[in-house]
This record gives C-alpha cells, sequence and structure tokens, in this order.
C-alpha cells in the first residue's frame, strides 16, 4: 500500500480495455479508451486521497477509499457508455468510522484502509484500523447502498482485505507496523493474517509467533529471509497484500 499512498493523483479513470487487431504472429498489444472520469473533490500533496476502488456488478458501482475523508464513496456508473465520456457525478460518502465506533462499544476509529465486493453475501467488506497503532482491527461489512450488515475483530492494522473466489472468506492482511516508532516503552504489534469466515462468522488470526524460535529464526534466515537483528519474526513480517488461489 504505501507506494499507493505515495501517488498524488486525485483523479480515478474507469477505461475499457480492447485488445488491439493485429497481424498473425505479432506480438499482441492493449489499447485503453477513455470513457469516463472521476475526482473526489479532494487534493493531498502526499497522496492517498483515492487509493482502492473496487467495482460492483450487481449493481454497476465502484466503491471507493477516500483517504481525505476516510470515508467510503459510491458512485454510480451506469451512464458509462463506450463512445461518449461520462461525468460521473458526486458519488455518495458513508462515514465508516461512525458506523464501525456504533457497531464496537470501545472501539475508537483510526483509518479506513481497504475494501472489497462479495456478490455472494451481497456484501462490501471494507478494512478498518483502531487509532490505538497496537489495538486490534475491524473488518466492517455493509450492503450494497452502505448500510451496516456485520463486524468482525481482526489483527491489529488490517492494511488490506482479499475474498476467496467464492466469496464466502475474507482475507485481511494485518500489518502491525510500529507506527510510535522504536524505543522504551513502544509495542513493535505482531503482524498477522486473519481469515474471516462471511458464512458463519468464524474468525481465525494467524501470526508468525512459530518462527519466534532461535532455530525457527535460523530456518528463515537461511531460507533467505530477511530479518531485522535482534527482532522477533513475529513483529518483523507486516503483511500488507493478499492473493488468493482460484481453489
Amino acid at each position: 500500500m504505501k507506494g499507493l499512498k505515495k501517488a498524488a493523483a486525485a483523479l480515478l479513470c474507469v477505461a475499457l480495455a480492447v485488445s488491439a487487431a493485429v497481424p498473425a504472429g505479432a506480438e499482441e498489444s492493449a489499447v485503453f479508451t477513455k470513457l469516463a472520469s472521476y475526482s473526489v473533490g479532494v487534493q493531498n500533496a502526499d497522496g492517498g486521497v483515492a487509493e482502492i476502488v473496487e467495482y460492483n456488478p450487481d449493481n454497476g458501482k465502484m466503491y471507493v477509499v477516500s483517504g481525505a475523508t476516510r470515508s467510503l464513496r459510491i458512485v454510480d456508473l451506469a451512464g458509462v457508455q463506450a463512445g461518449s465520456t461520462a461525468d460521473l457525478g458526486a458519488g455518495t460518502d458513508i462515514s465508516i468510522g461512525d458506523i464501525a465506533q456504533q457497531a464496537e462499544p470501545g472501539f475508537v476509529f483510526g483509518d479506513f484502509t481497504s475494501v472489497a465486493v462479495s456478490t455472494q453475501k451481497k456484501g462490501i467488506v471494507c478494512a478498518v484500523q483502531a487509532a490505538g497503532t497496537a489495538d486490534p482491527g475491524m473488518l466492517l461489512v455493509l450492503d450494497y447502498d452502505g448500510g451496516y450488515l456485520a463486524h468482525y475483530m481482526v489483527g491489529v492494522q488490517p492494511d488490506m482485505v482479499a475474498l476467496t473466489p467464492d466469496g464466502l472468506t475474507a482475507l485481511t492482511a494485518d500489518e502491525g507496523e510500529p507506527r510510535d516508532g522504536y524505543g522504551p516503552g513502544v509495542t513493535d504489534p505482531k503482524g498477522s493474517v486473519s481469515i474471516v469466515r462471511l458464512d458463519t462468522g468464524v474468525v481465525t488470526t494467524a501470526d508468525f509467533t512459530a518462527f519466534d524460535g532461535a532455530q525457527a529464526r535460523a530456518a528463515l534466515v537461511a531460507d533467505n529471509v530477511l530479518l531485522k537483528k535482534d527482532t522477533n519474526p513475529s513483529v518483523d513480517l507486516e503483511p500488507e497484500y493478499i492473493a488468493v488461489t482460484p481453489d
């Protein structure tokens, strides 16, 4: 996610990719034709304004993580047609922080980092971080219009959410960065991956504690895993992204 956060662009482009007509045996290339554009209306020199976008084929809308407002922006793509350039309008803002704090008493909202669409569950899953840099985060499930459906507590600083192909299991990359820096009394949270069964509500969080022993740590280093000296792998490893196999 760090590379995306450094991008200064506040403009989202919706494009149609078409294979170009090429002679037999020649290498194929892609041609992109601009159909529409959308601006969140805010600029930030440090980036992270319109960071993640997810399309919902059920209702023809896109869901945008707005880093500037820490909200979910819902934008209708119904006006997007081939051969024309559409103005997508303002969209609708959903306050993720308000919903998260109402859903879980005592939870203090910090940031909204990622979104994914489960058409099987007819829901939008959102990765939500707590204000405390060592506090558990939340997976928030909304309906297509942004209404609350359910929530699940996950690992520290969920930075990305992915769905299995059947749309029934959500996985969060819980980064667990030492955002308060290093020093006496500062906690470096454990990195982890949380597995949330959306059909049963069962949550399993897997961390790297099993590699903290001297022998296990040495085996990682011997296998060319880069680790910080004098630091346990359980706090040194910080997941940021998840890919899921088709099965």
